[in-house]
């Protein structure tokens, strides 16, 4: 089912990669339109990408290959448009792929090489840029919302002018559709590769949501906004549920037994009785989103295994981790060196197998959860030692959450004992370093002062040997002075009476010579001048 749409005396339109088929409810009956190249007044080509019906009640088909159609109501024959390399006025591209009317009755027509306005009065198109357009919306203040190949265009229809939004993530993906959620002025879309989100506008920001956040595929087909807040997505592998207030995806598993799980662009719809209407390659899927994912509780999450450096360890062994099986531990003790190991969970829901989204969060280590899609395996390399918390849970509004304590013992060099005969050795080094080098200190102290010692001592023998030679010297002179002449009163002297006394003051005066003389020698040998000899 490669297109579907609801006009509006609710008929279901419904485009295949085979034909146009039409549903009349009221009178439960179908009705086929084929290609016939004898006949131009039939299809142009079997591939129906797009439908729209316009405000005269004209439905317009657009073709993968063959351009654009237009069926009159209550008419059986299509009027075609194409390109035509020798009309200006004619289609810019026959691949089409959407179709809208603003709200001046003003129809658009979006194919893989350029937007096209046609002109009723004139049977002709006007082509602005050579943009491949996937999509196009009305949105805010006469603007449409153009769903290109690698982006997203604001395009403005009263000055014809284009705003181009672009995110590195989507360079590479067609967006298949936009969607403007008018209360918050977000532009959602979906892409084919590129996951699904939405753009703010107002600050050409994206925020993009992929298979790492829940989605089962990072290619998108459609959206669907419903008023509680929710987002039906289809997509490659499956139909999700998205909740914009908690950016959650709730995944529909394969108990439903869809006819199809692989979805297409532009192949999507509300019904009258508010059931959704979903295009596959295997028909169209309609549910009712109210009833299709009923509140239950969320399933059990069990842990499965566990791999100590990628080798499973197992219980009973002697030397084994596990004294149980790993689903029944709450706390794991590792040693220093088994610090890489995995953990591998299952959620116990038979109901809706592969359907369940995960995330996890290491506590101790890790400061936000971790959305891991549908994988069920968790890895940790090169963890430091100490106490952490695995918690793992499934995404939903009852989300349910297993929890393991996980403790990884230290080294030895970082273990207490370790660092506190560290601190005591470094102490007992301090202390004798400390203790050696004051005795060192007071050893070269005590030398230093019997060095001193000497010197003050030769110092002072140095000052009283000069001091007595000084006194020698200033002795000897007057007693020289006083020798001499009395050596000539004695010569020529007249009266021998007093010859006593003479010899008396000579007597003496020689004697003092004689031990100034001695004092002089024992000073000039304590200098080391002359030889000592006896006096």
């Amino acid at each position: 089912m490669r297109s579907v749409y609801l006009d509006r005396k609710n008929k279901l339109w419904l485009g295949t990669w085979g034909g146009l088929n039409v549903y009349d409810p009221e009178k439960d009956k179908y009705t086929s339109y084929l290609y016939d190249r004898k006949n131009p007044s039939s299809l142009s080509f079997n591939t129906v990408t797009s439908i729209y019906e316009d405000y005269l009640g004209n439905i317009w088909v657009g073709t993968y290959s063959g351009g654009l159609n237009r069926l009159k109501p209550e008419k059986n024959g299509f009027i075609r448009y194409n390109n035509d390399a020798l009309n200006p006025g004619g289609l810019s591209s026959d691949m089409v792929y959407c179709i809208i009317e603003d709200p001046e009755n003003n129809l658009w027509i979006g194919t893989q090489e350029g937007l096209n306005l046609f002109d009723r009065s004139k049977q002709k198109f006007k082509s602005y840029s050579r943009k491949d357009i996937r999509d196009i919306r009305i949105g805010n203040d006469n603007t449409l919302i153009l769903a290109t190949f690698s982006g997203i265009c604001i395009f403005d229809t009263k000055t014809k002018s284009f705003k181009n939004y672009h995110s590195p993530q989507l360079s590479s993906f067609p967006v298949s559709q936009v969607l403007l959620d008018k209360k918050s002025g977000h532009i959602w879309f979906s892409s084919l590769g590129g996951g699904m989100g939405y753009l703010d506008p107002r600050n050409s920001e994206f925020i993009i949501f992929t298979e790492k956040e829940g989605l089962p595929t990072n290619f998108v087909s459609s959206l669907i906004d419903t008023d509680d807040g929710s987002i039906w997505v289809s997509t490659f592998k499956g139909i999700s549920k998205f909740n914009k207030a908690t950016s959650t995806f709730e995944n529909v598993g394969r108990v439903h037994k869809f006819p199809s799980y692989q979805f297409y662009p532009n192949s999507s719809t509300f019904l009258p009785d508010n059931r959704i209407a979903f295009g596959g390659s295997k028909g169209l899927v309609i549910f009712n989103p109210d009833s299709l994912l009923k509140k239950r509780m969320e399933p059990e999450i069990i842990l499965t295994s566990l791999k100590i450096d990628n080798k499973e360890v197992t219980t009973g062994e002697v030397s084994s981790l596990l004294e149980k099986s790993i689903a029944k531990t709450d706390q794991l003790f590792l040693q220093p060196d088994q610090k890489d190991f995995s953990v591998d969970f299952a959620a116990l829901d038979f109901s809706n197998p592969g359907g369940n989204q995960y995330a996890y969060i290491l506590e101790n280590y890790m400061d936000e959860w971790v959305r891991i899609g549908n994988n069920r395996t968790i890895s940790f390399t090169n963890l430091n030692h100490g106490n952490y918390v695995l918690k793992i849970k499934t995404l939903g509004a009852l989300a349910n959450e297993k929890t393991l304590a996980i403790e990884i013992a230290p080294p030895f060099h970082a273990t207490w004992w370790f660092k506190t005969l560290i601190i005591i050795l470094v102490l007992s080094l301090l202390y004798l370093y400390n203790k050696y080098t004051f005795i060192s200190v007071q050893q070269k102290n005590a030398l230093i002062l019997q060095r001193l010692k000497m010197k003050n001592k030769q110092d002072f023998n140095q000052m009283r040997l000069r001091f007595f030679t000084y006194i020698s010297h200033e002795i000897r002179t007057p007693l020289t002075l006083i020798s001499d002449p009395l050596q000539q009163l004695v010569r020529y002297k007249k009266d021998h009476k007093q010859d006593h006394l003479f010899q008396l003051i000579d007597t003496s005066v020689a004697r003092l010579l004689r031990l100034v003389e001695s004092n002089s020698r024992y000073q000039q040998t304590r200098r080391g001048h002359v030889k000592p000899s006896s006096f």
